[in-house]
């Protein structure tokens, strides 16, 4: 085996220039045999180190020695559609693409064999042929990792490489929607690049691939591309221009050049060249980039003459002004490459001249651009996207928002997470509260190192809280609360006196008592022994007496009474419990009648309560009464108020449910509101709370609930000022396998009007959509501190949403401050997150009930909002859940 020789000069050194002159030391069939596409040669799937993966493909299968896989296994996201009939392509990967209509990021993620620090060719193919019939090319961003690649503004077909050094074992490449259409894409590949690859970028930098031109090809050699013969599947343009003063040659040869370094051209591209009329050759590139825009630039030359009297060609290279030079050409059938090592900026012009005292004009072969991309994003700790991935494929999460990293870019932050400023950021919070989540407590959580809050509440959690959550020891807020969790709670958080614990409606919890792990044979038998004994009694009840839901309410189902924890009130108690229904007690007035705080007692504890007592007056009755309690029953949410008990007799009825000490949203942020709701966080974590509970009633149930009478009076507040969605008198509860036109319905009651979707008084029916638009008007009053109706000077009224939307049609950078309450003062919240719940509140208000988003949008969007808010910086008051100074004096 021949040893490599290199021509090192000390001109070479002084104007960093590449020129490589390098002796085979295999032949390129015994090095590459296995990936060469020659002779009918076939490529195995199993011991392939490059990757093909066609987008939308239904099985894998080997094209003309490659092997290609579909993409099922590299994304967990998008829709497959084959390309319209129309269009015919002999391209396999260019029959079916995936698109992604749904999510901003979609990201496909690769583990390559070779791992990381390694650099890589990268290509992704792009087809749209008509797939969806709106003959419109989508424009959309193509990222690698966590920095933009390229915008795709697509033709019928197009591609773009780029040369990546990989930072971590995995790579992601994802597509970002910039609302220009839905992107899609149609094929991915990745090749290794060999360690002393002519292709070499930086830590800082990425190459991407301008253009990459078959000098001297013409369209009458071949349709398009060649590539058949290139081990990296690099497509070869053959439009590079041809005049009168540089002729287009093909090399006569049937042998082949030798291959001198890994990356050279295909035989077929090194067989056609340019060649100037006189002394030499000069292309120029205009409009490739702005002017600070940075280019690298490749030539690749090849020699087919044999050695004459004439010697051979000497020639110097200038590019953007910069002489470089003289170079002589290469031995007969060898290759060499050129690599202007200093990036030129602004237009490139590129000229190739022949010495005073060659006698043979120069040529050119083949010659690539790429242009210099700057990393200008530092991707998240690699631990915390490591476990954040565990976490995800652990619990089966759907998030939209979950793809690529989950910190960077900002823009485009998980949602349910928050992340702070650090370098690389790390993960501080992690909200996961009401998201079905089952099974153990993964051990993936504790290497979030830095989390500060962890949310896991309401969800279907089992087992055993694990001891490594004391472990982070940054953690301050840790809710477990409404769980299956069972057995003790680790000594190490209980004695944690800066963390605040939430562990209740864990039935199976040893706390606040330690677990007792022997018991009393016998007392568990007479326990046993009465259990069955009371079950035989009720079975007695059942069997030989009129159903007692019958008996005392009427017409309410017979389930209410079986319902156990609900609590039957008579009249005589309601006003024991009330004072006598005493005016100073009373908390509100609404449309079923005055709302009265009442006192429990349970031996020696008093428990407040909430009455809401029905006016004879009253346009809701009995339908109402039951209505609101059959939901009630059924509900059960955090976000959503409790029932305790109900009474009737005869006219008497009244709903008891939990007392809510704040009031109602109404009250801290109307005009005249004497406590005024100042924090700007804490008003979107109240639009979060009442997203959570509204999308719950939409979408986590089997029987599903629209409300249909959402305003702020209606969403009430807790000591810690949490949402609670009260008020069911005019729901309505449908099957989930119900169809749209069934969710409809006419609500039997007064709706208040500034909150009532504007297409019912064309439909006279209420669904979901209703509820989303009833909750974007009172986004909009958390964020302006107006009413949904506003009186002018002339005593006429527009509504808020006028008012709102006419203000965005301005300069939204004069015009937030116009929006946002002034009682929130300037300077003291985050204005993308402002920005971002504005828009959202602007589209659960369209007009046109299709243009509004589902809840599940909804709540995902405000917790973006929420989490841009918290990564400015988590306060002390904030983390302890003590969030009373929230509200500050008018």
């Amino acid at each position: 085996m021949m040893g490599i020789v290199r021509i090192k000069t000390m001109l070479f050194l002084m104007l960093q220039v590449s020129i490589h002159y390098v002796s085979a030391r295999k032949t390129f069939d015994q090095r590459h045999h296995r990936y060469f596409r020659h002779s009918g040669r076939s490529l195995a799937s199993d011991d392939s180190v490059f990757l093909n993966i066609d987008c939308g493909a239904t099985e894998d299968y080997q094209n003309n020695g490659r092997y290609f896989e579909n993409d099922t296994k590299y994304i967990d996201t998008g829709e497959v559609f084959p390309i319209s009939s129309e269009y015919k392509t002999n391209w396999p990967w260019f029959k079916n693409l995936r698109s992604f209509p749904n999510g901003t990021r979609n990201c496909y993620t690769v583990r390559p064999k070779q791992g990381k620090n390694v650099n890589y060719l990268i290509t992704a193919f792009f087809f749209y042929g008509n797939y969806d019939g709106k003959k419109t090319l989508p424009v959309f961003d193509l990222y690698i990792g966590v920095n933009r690649w390229r915008t795709v503004n697509t033709t019928q077909s197009t591609f773009s490489d780029v040369v990546y050094l990989a930072t971590t074992d995995t790579i992601d490449v994802c597509l970002v929607n910039i609302n220009s259409g839905t992107p899609f894409i149609s094929a991915l590949q990745l090749r290794p690049l060999v360690s002393d690859s002519i292709y070499q970028t930086s830590l800082g930098n990425l190459l991407g691939l301008v253009y990459r031109f078959d000098c001297g090809a013409t369209p009458l050699d071949y349709s398009l591309y060649r590539y058949q013969d290139d081990k990296y599947d690099r497509i070869w343009e053959h439009s590079l221009a041809v005049s009168t003063s540089i002729n287009s040659r093909t090399v006569s040869s049937q042998s082949d050049f030798a291959i001198v370094y890994d990356e050279q051209p295909p035989q077929t591209v090194l067989k056609t060249f340019v060649q100037p009329q006189g002394t030499g050759l000069t292309y120029t590139f205009n409009d490739i980039g702005d002017p600070s825009t940075e280019f690298s630039v490749y030539l690749h030359f090849a020699e087919f003459l044999q050695p004459t009297t004439q010697g051979r060609r000497n020639f110097t290279v200038t590019i953007n002004g910069n002489l470089q030079g003289p170079f002589t050409s290469p031995e007969y059938m060898k290759t060499l490459y050129f690599h202007q090592n200093r990036s030129v900026t602004g237009n490139v012009q590129v000229s190739i001249a022949a010495t005073s005292d060659s006698k043979l004009t120069p040529i050119l072969n083949a010659m690539e651009i790429f242009k210099v991309i700057p990393l200008l994003e530092s991707p998240s700790n690699p631990e915390d996207v490591t476990a954040m991935m565990e976490i995800k494929r652990t619990y089966g999460v759907t998030e939209e928002s979950w793809q690529g990293d989950p910190c960077v870019p900002t823009n485009l932050t998980w949602s349910k997470l928050g992340c702070n400023s650090d370098k690389p950021p790390r993960i501080i919070s992690l909200n996961l509260s009401s998201s079905g989540l089952t099974g153990d407590i993964t051990a993936s959580l504790s290497n979030l190192t830095s989390l500060q809050v962890l949310d896991l509440s309401y969800n279907n959690l089992m087992g055993s809280i694990p001891e490594s959550l004391a472990e982070l020891s940054s953690l301050k807020v840790l809710n477990l609360a409404g769980n299956k969790l069972e057995g003790p709670v680790p000594k190490a958080l209980l004695e944690n006196a800066a963390l605040n614990l939430s562990v209740q409606e864990n039935p199976k919890l040893c706390y606040p008592n330690p677990c007792k792990h022997k018991t009393n044979k016998a007392i568990v038998f007479a326990v046993v022994a009465a259990a069955i004994l009371l079950v035989a009694m009720l079975i007695l009840l059942v069997c030989f007496r009129k159903p007692i839901g019958q008996k005392v309410i009427g017409g309410f189902k017979k389930k209410w009474l079986r319902k156990s924890g609900i609590l039957r009130f008579s009249y005589a108690e309601l006003k024991t419990i009330t004072n006598k229904f005493d005016q100073k007690q009373c908390l509100g007035e609404g449309g079923f009648g005055k709302v009265y705080l009442g006192e429990l007692k349970d031996g020696n504890k008093l428990t407040k309560v909430a009455v809401k007592l029905r006016a004879h007056k009253s346009t809701q009755g009995p339908e109402q009464f039951e209505n609101e309690v059959n939901n009630l029953m059924d509900v059960h949410h955090k976000n959503l108020v409790s029932l305790i008990g109900y009474c009737k007799e005869g006219e008497n009825m009244a709903v008891i449910y939990e007392y809510m000490p704040k009031g109602n949203l109404k009250e801290h942020i109307s005009p005249g509101a004497i406590q005024v709701l100042v924090s700007w966080k804490k008003r979107l974590e109240i639009a979060v709370d009442a997203a959570q509970g509204l999308k719950y009633l939409h979408e986590d149930r089997k029987t599903q609930i629209v409300h249909r009478d959402l305003k702020p009076s209606n969403i009430l507040l807790s000591e810690k000022l949490e949402a609670k969605i009260a008020d069911f008198g005019l729901s309505k509860a449908f099957s989930a396998e119900t169809t749209t036109a069934e969710e409809r319905s006419d609500p039997a009651g007064p709706i208040s009007t500034g909150y009532l979707d504007p297409e019912f008084g064309n439909t006279r029916q209420l669904d979901k959509k209703s509820d989303v638009y009833s909750f974007g008007v009172i986004l909009l009053e958390l964020i302006t501190g107006k009413e949904a109706w506003i009186k002018s000077s002339d005593n006429s009224c527009i509504h808020l949403s006028q008012l709102v939307t006419s203000s965005l049609f301005n300069d939204k950078e004069k015009k937030l401050e116009e929006i946002m309450d002034p009682r929130v003062p300037q300077g003291s919240y985050n204005t993308k997150s402002a920005w971002k719940a504005i828009n959202t509140a602007v589209i659960c208000i369209k007009k046109d009930p299709k243009e509004r988003k589902d809840m599940k949008w909804v709540l995902k969007e405000l917790e973006e909002a929420l989490n841009i808010e918290i990564t400015e910086g988590i306060t002390q008051s904030n983390l302890t859940g003590n969030n009373s100074n929230a509200i500050a004096a008018s």
